[in-house]
């Protein structure tokens, strides 16, 4: 599952979250976080969080911002907010994380 907005999320999950299926969101995919790859024999929705990166908004005055799931780090740097951890592999690494 790769959504756009959030929304048709909450009725995807939900029902198979109530049948026992496991949820496995994904990331930017950096392999640093095992749990983002799905166990072999589970029953599991795998969902990537790549198109849900907006960005909603930045406050540089706090020092905040607010974005989706999705958005990795490369994007927040991009976006005017300096972003203090680095990781090998930043322009992939998620908030998500």
């Amino acid at each position: 599952m790769v959504p756009a907005e959030p929304s048709p999320l909450y009725a995807t999950i939900s029902p198979r979250a109530d049948a026992g299926a496991a949820i496995v969101p994904q990331g930017g995919n950096t392999g640093y976080v095992g749990g983002a790859t799905p166990e072999p024999g589970r029953r599991q929705l795998v969902v990537s969080l790549e198109r849900l990166a907006s960005l909603r908004s930045i406050d540089p005055l706090n020092f905040t911002m607010e974005c989706d799931a999705g958005m990795i780090l490369a994007q927040a740097q991009a976006a005017g907010l300096l972003w203090v951890a680095e990781t090998a592999d930043g322009a992939a690494a998620g908030f998500a994380l």
